[in-house]
């Protein structure tokens, strides 16, 4: 426009003669020239293809130069378009997935979901998108989640790992009657259900009903076989193991070795020491005056003995022998204060200088069998690490008083095929002769053979072999780099590898000792499966119900391994 009006004033100069009219004129029919040249919008007729009027061709061109309000919203959108982030229909699905597994992942109320506060952070990270309900997230999202878990479960089962099937009772925040089943495989452990029983009596046949069913599940669902049942000791509990062993005799069927231990640790405990150090620490746990003196003394919280809560007898003398000064200076004080609230009994006990000393020796020996729970609930303890630690106990010479209640709790625990996959894991190889010689466990080793011989005549000379040290079979070298940290079902897996080619040993002997030394020693997998469910399931969420409960529980648990694993935690 500045050019055209320079044009125009040098020809007004130039030309005289023009008036102001014809300048106008000048003017107007210049700029529509430049409008005809570089901005020429048609406007066709709508007319043109009615009969009897005028053709398009022969109706004058309409040409409209585009206003600067356009032009300015043009340039604008073109700069911002950058800067603007669309959220699309597939983008929102897996924002809402992600949101819910951080909802799933930390255990968050899905009323959270709702807030204002939460509403305006996905606002501000997002803007244009919204978050998906409590509904959505309780819902549909959770069920998407779960099933993905599900599959993944599916996924690796399919390998040719054993499946070990636990089964144990539990009760809910409403105190009904849970009862859940884990499969445990590649020492990992699954939730697989959680079932209110309701009214039903808790019998060996009910309980053998619902383990059938899950036995069912994984063979026609997974696809896979199960090998072994694990639960705890309860006499129900043995009876439903015998009847899986009549219905499937092909099974191998055992009892939870921590959970032996456990009452082994409280059977030894229970002494008249106990009962003086469990009253010092009540009355300073729950008199609110004590309570008050043992935090400015600067003591440490009593701990009290539990049942469902293992090594608590433990914990309570370790707090007791903490705090053993803390108790005689605030007597002292009290004292002095002529403050005379503190009862006598709990003095006496205070002064007594045997009650501490036999305290201290009782916490030396319980923490023998507290070591031994500990190595026996884990996931990675297998059947011949199990044997291994209760025979370390009964060759304790600092446990002679006690050798019979710990050989009594040994023979109630241990089976044939366990001595089997004690005297055939590399790992104790140099050890299981002079560990089995002990009085009233030296016929364990015939027990095992006649187990072998049940499954096959040919197994009992591949077992023979391997205790020889057949070199023909076993070569030196497998024994030289196998020691204390070998693992078994490795070599047994070499072994197998080795026999499918060269014939020398069979293949399912080889097999067979694979799967056992696969098993754990305990079912204490299915006992953090409860500490899972409780923390998820409390007084708070108390609505979620069983089957919300389950899904969010193995949700949980596969979110939280997922992250240990991106952060190198060990889980």
């Amino acid at each position: 426009m500045v050019v055209i009006m320079s044009f125009l004033i040098v020809e007004t100069r130039t030309t005289t003669k023009i008036n102001h009219i014809s300048l106008i004129i000048y003017m107007s029919n210049y700029i529509y020239s430049l409008n005809k040249t570089f901005i020429q919008i048609d406007d066709p007729d709508p007319r043109a293809s009615t009969p009897g009027t005028r053709k398009s061709e022969d109706r004058p061109s309409t040409f409209r130069a585009p206003t600067p309000a356009k032009l300015k919203r043009s340039r604008s959108a073109s700069n911002n378009s950058k800067y603007i982030i669309k959220t699309t229909p597939e983008d929102k699905k897996q924002l809402d997935l992600k949101v819910a597994r951080f909802f799933y992942g930390h255990n968050i109320s899905f009323r959270a979901a709702q807030g204002k506060h939460f509403k305006n952070l996905c606002c501000e990270l997002r803007p244009g998108y919204s978050p998906p309900s409590r509904e959505a997230i309780g819902g549909v999202l959770l069920d998407q989640v779960y099933n993905e878990v599900r599959e993944e479960l599916k996924n690796n089962l399919i390998n040719e790992e054993p499946v070990i099937i636990t089964q144990d009772g539990w009760s809910s925040v409403h105190n009904d009657p849970i009862i859940a089943h884990c499969l445990f495989s590649a020492n990992r452990s699954y939730l697989h259900s959680l079932q209110n029983t309701g009214k039903a009596k808790k019998t060996a046949e009910f309980c053998f009903d619902l383990i059938q069913d899950v036995i069912e599940e994984v063979t026609n669902q997974y696809e896979r076989k199960v090998f072994a049942v694990c639960t705890d000791n309860e006499n129900k509990m043995c009876k439903m193991r015998d009847l899986v062993r009549r219905q499937y005799p092909e099974m191998v069927t055992y009892g939870c070795a921590a959970h032996i231990m456990n009452l082994l640790e409280k059977d030894v405990g229970d002494s008249q020491i106990m009962k003086h150090v469990v009253e010092l620490n009540k009355y300073f746990r729950n008199v609110h005056k004590a309570h008050g003196y043992l935090r400015d003394h600067g003591g440490v919280l009593p701990q009290l003995p539990n049942d469902t809560r293992w090594t608590s007898q433990v914990k309570c003398l370790e707090s007791y022998t903490s705090n053993c000064h803390h108790y005689l200076a605030i007597r002292n004080e009290m004292i002095a204060n002529n403050d005379d609230d503190m009862p006598i009994t709990i003095s006496r006990i205070i002064d007594n200088i045997a009650i501490q000393r036999e305290a201290s020796r009782l916490l030396d020996l319980l923490r023998k069998f507290a070591n031994a729970l500990d190595v026996l609930q884990s996931d990675s303890c297998t059947l011949a690490d199990g044997v291994h630690v209760w025979l370390q106990l009964l060759h304790d010479p600092e446990l002679d008083n006690h050798h019979a209640s710990i050989k009594r709790k040994f023979l109630q625990w241990v089976e044939p095929f366990m001595v089997v996959s004690y005297i055939s894991s590399p790992k104790y190889k140099d050890e299981w002769r002079n560990m089995l010689t002990t009085d009233g466990v030296s016929d364990l080793e015939d027990k095992a053979e006649e187990w072998l011989i049940g499954k096959g005549p040919e197994f009992l000379d591949a077992f023979w072999s391997y205790k020889m040290s057949d070199r023909e079979i076993f070569p030196s070298y497998l024994f030289e780099i196998s020691g204390r940290n070998s693992d078994a079902k490795r070599f047994w897996n070499i072994m197998k590898d080795r026999a499918s080619r060269n014939r020398k040993l069979s293949i399912e002997f080889c097999e067979l000792m694979k799967n056992l030394h696969s098993c754990p020693a305990s079912s204490a997998s299915i006992e953090r499966w409860f500490s899972t469910v409780g923390f998820i399931w409390n007084k708070t969420r108390n609505r979620l119900g069983v089957d919300k409960a389950t899904k969010l529980a193995t949700v949980f648990r596969a979110l939280r391994i997922a992250d240990d694993v991106e952060l190198g935690v060990e889980s």
